[in-house]
């Protein structure tokens, strides 16, 4: 993209919610400017795999069919496993040596279907972490789904997490009591504390804390001071131009089960989505500045694209 100077980052990337890829389902994904294809085997495995089959070009998304642990091609009906090898070709003694599709790693965990991106297709440089939350009976059984299309870079999504003051100009926020950044590695955990002047939770204390694994997900801890919310986010980038962004919810199931937290939470959920509704404008219209004329009240921004420069083969700044 002309307004960034960036590739696609060599990380992790969110490409599916894992409860809407069935069993022995297929479909047609676009990521990182390249057309895909995702698929969940009879025995349960998710694979994603480049779209085109290695024969004659058909892509394996649009009429292909899953057969036992195996994609099968729509057109001549050669089937390749979740490693892209090519295990069945009809009536044919001796399989290609090259009838092989690449494949990508796929980690499926936190209720998300995940693959690593890297411009010479090495293997994956650091895992990913599991939440405590998902799967825990104490909270909600499925995210409450929100997703956006932004003419972005992940990286200027995930920037926000370090301009603390834009919370309070763009989005209204209360003043910040504390603000924290801390890395470690390949993750970045971030902090805000707001003091409540109004409302139910008054002279209380809302907390929203979070980690960034990589560029492309993590989750967002919030305690309103009333109940608490799990927010997992994912940028993945559909091409140069365009991110896909994924915001998934977990409620605690006893927040659920009353009616006034219930409607609480709900508005809670409005709310942060309505601020990122705020921040897509912005994103989409703003310039990337290597060199940031910055103040003594801005956030750590510089600190944040010191660590974010480690996830690509080459930055162009």
């Amino acid at each position: 993209m002309s307004r960034f100077p960036f590739e696609y980052a060599k990380d992790w990337h969110v490409v599916s919610y894992s409860d809407e890829l069935a069993r022995s389902e297929v479909k047609a994904i676009r990521y990182f400017g390249r057309d895909l294809v995702i698929f969940r085997t009879e025995g349960g495995q998710a694979s994603v795999l480049d779209a085109y089959c290695p024969h004659l070009g058909a892509h394996l998304g649009i009429g292909g069919t899953v057969a036992g642990e195996s994609i099968q091609c729509p057109f001549h009906h050669w089937q390749y496993g979740t490693d892209g090898r090519c295990v069945h070709v009809p009536r044919a003694h001796k399989i290609p040596a090259k009838a092989v599709v690449p494949a990508w790693p796929v980690i499926e965990r936190n209720g998300w279907i995940a693959v690593w991106y890297h411009p010479d297709r090495k293997d994956p440089e650091f895992d990913l972490p599991a939440i405590k939350e998902w799967g825990n009976p104490a909270w909600s059984e499925r995210y409450t789904k929100f997703r956006w299309e932004i003419r972005t870079h992940p990286q200027d999504i995930m920037e926000n997490t370090a301009d603390f003051e834009h919370f309070m100009e763009l989005h209204g926020a209360p003043q910040l009591e504390e603000r924290i950044q801390k890395i470690d590695g390949t993750t970045l955990h971030w902090g805000l504390t707001y003091r409540l002047t109004d409302g139910p939770a008054a002279n209380g204390r809302f907390l929203i804390e979070g980690d960034s694994w990589g560029l492309g997900c993590g989750p967002n801890y919030i305690d309103t001071g009333t109940f608490k919310v799990v927010a997992m986010a994912g940028a993945t980038p559909i091409d140069e131009e365009r991110t896909e962004l994924r915001l998934g919810f977990l409620i605690p199931r006893e927040v659920k089960a009353d009616a006034n937290l219930s409607a609480a939470a709900e508005a809670y959920m409005q709310g942060h989505t309505g601020a990122i509704d705020q921040d897509v404008p912005i994103w989409e219209n703003k310039l990337y500045r290597p060199k940031p004329v910055l103040s003594d009240v801005d956030g750590p921004i510089g600190a944040y694209r010191k660590w974010a420069r480690q996830f690509y083969a080459e930055v162009r700044q």
